[in-house]
């Protein structure tokens, strides 16, 4: 009997020992699989991600360095990343992420040049807290991502699925976008570059900057307001589905359609095309262009035509 009971408590603390050592499990540590996976908050240090890393709830708070390494991912589906402190994350591994970004980082660089975020929720994610720069960055969510702090992406954007919406902060890439990015504008912020096959919907008076070049403008601030361009540009296609488009000092060319347009005044449609045909007016003939323009104009509105 007493031989029994010496059993008994020896399974006894066994087992409270694996419970206690399954709660404070670390990203170091991998079942079976080679996967964590947490249901809490990684807590705060240093912490190396080796391999294919989730987690399935919860915050990640890191006010440490959270490494990931070359070939490595860590998974979030369950909650947001928050980078407090002076945490970051490092390396060529990939965060993958379904919540949201946010970026409490007092040293303003949450993340390294090399590093690779993926945004990859069902539902609206976003971007806020402090300015800062990414590395690489995916965008592969239908419902879209929103920037709410200035974000540059320092690296490469793949733009996949969903809208860009963007309100009073400024959004831009310095590297390489692959895919055609829909970004809407909503509030004052400024677009930098966002690669040639971006479409970018206005749909404030207010944006303070375009990119030099786009696919698409689309010009909505409203009936009866006016977009003033922020700068030059050029575009492939210019719609509009409400207001008007002035100039001020600035030019918008048509890429493809060799004519920009300025001046004082305003458009509010505009239906223009080039073929490539020799005019004749009685015994004479023009150069190896027609143009055809119609729409609506307020004011002195100039086209520049370039042969």
């Amino acid at each position: 009997m007493k031989k029994t009971s010496q059993i008994l408590i020896l399974l006894l603390m066994l087992q409270v020992s694996l419970s206690a050592h399954s709660r404070s499990i670390s990203l170091d540590r991998h079942d079976s699989k080679g996967i964590v996976r947490l249901s809490r908050a990684i807590p705060p240090g240093n912490t190396n991600a080796k391999s294919d890393t989730r987690s399935t709830g919860g915050i990640i708070n890191n006010s440490g360095d959270l490494v990931i390494q070359s070939g490595a991912y860590l998974i979030i589906t369950g909650g947001d990343y928050e980078s407090s402190g002076t945490g970051f994350i490092a390396d060529n591994g990939s965060l993958r992420l379904t919540g949201d970004f946010i970026n409490n980082n007092s040293s303003g660089t949450p993340v390294s040049e090399s590093s690779n975020v993926d945004f990859i929720g069902s539902t609206q994610q976003s971007i806020s807290g402090t300015a800062f720069s990414f590395g690489n960055v995916v965008f592969d969510n239908p419902s879209g991502v929103s920037i709410d702090c200035d974000v540059l992406i320092g690296g490469n954007l793949t733009a996949t699925d969903g809208l860009i919406s963007m309100t009073d902060y400024d959004f831009g890439v310095s590297g390489t976008v692959i895919g055609s990015p829909e970004i809407v504008v909503t509030g004052t912020g400024a677009v930098g570059n966002v690669g040639n096959n971006a479409t970018i919907t206005v749909d404030s008076p207010n944006p303070t900057g375009l990119p030099l070049t786009m696919n698409t403008l689309v010009v909505n601030p409203g009936a009866g307001l006016t977009y003033q361009l922020p700068n030059s540009t050029s575009v492939v296609n210019l719609n509009f589905t409400s207001g008007s488009l002035g100039f001020g000092s600035h030019a918008l060319g048509l890429t493809g359609r060799d004519i920009d347009l300025s001046g004082a005044g305003t458009v509010s449609s505009l239906l223009l095309t080039l073929r490539s045909e020799v005019g004749t007016y009685g015994s004479s003939t023009s150069i190896n262009k027609i143009w055809n323009l119609t729409g609506n104009t307020n004011g002195s509105v100039s086209f520049t035509l370039h042969w």
